[in-house]
């Protein structure tokens, strides 16, 4: 895999995983919100104690992780967009090697028929022995580098993801919770 530890920004990640055209495809449908990508690299901590928080410092907290979310939502879906992509690139190039693999493997059968003097006999490839060379080659191997890239860019960011909707959970049951204190008042 390739050095993840390089990326800085949301820019970098959406470039690394070369995700660029899905990315600017969400601009120009405009559901690309570029001012929240543009954040600095630290996100903020939770809020360690809810409760002292005054009621407009909570309802400034919740919209400002519900745009968190909203911009790990993007870039997920920029990424997935980028996965479909990767592994079509990885199915095409497993099919190009196992039709180089058979076109050589048919070469050389004739090859040898034409040295010999004998008819071309082929010894039929099994799947999994052309499944195996196939998966040597370069284009492979870098198709599937790409495709885990981006699969484990995905997986770190639904642990984000997962985070940030407990801390707006949480969140929420506290302004639930005062209104329900104003209400028995």
């Amino acid at each position: 895999m390739g050095n993840l530890s390089a990326i800085r920004t949301t820019r970098d990640m959406v470039e690394h995983a070369g995700a660029g055209d899905e990315a600017a495809m969400m601009k120009y449908l405009g559901l690309w919100t570029a001012q929240a990508h543009s954040r600095p690299a630290q996100r903020r901590p939770f809020a360690a104690d809810m409760a002292s928080l005054a009621g407009s410092a909570l309802a400034d907290e919740q919209a400002w992780w519900t745009s968190e979310l909203g911009r790990v939502l993007e870039l997920i879906g920029v990424l997935e967009a980028r996965k479909v992509q990767c592994e079509l690139t990885l199915k095409r190039a497993k099919a190009s090697a196992r039709a180089a693999i058979r076109r050589t493997h048919q070469a050389a059968a004739q090859e040898r028929a034409k040295e010999d003097g004998t008819p071309v006999k082929v010894a039929k490839l099994t799947v999994g022995e052309l499944n195996d060379w196939a998966d040597e080659t370069q284009p492979v191997r870098e198709a599937e580098e790409s495709k885990a890239e981006v699969e484990a860019m995905l997986a770190m960011l639904a642990g984000v993801q997962r985070a940030t909707e407990m801390y707006l959970s949480t969140l929420s049951r506290e302004i639930t919770r005062r209104g329900q204190e104003l209400q028995l008042r």
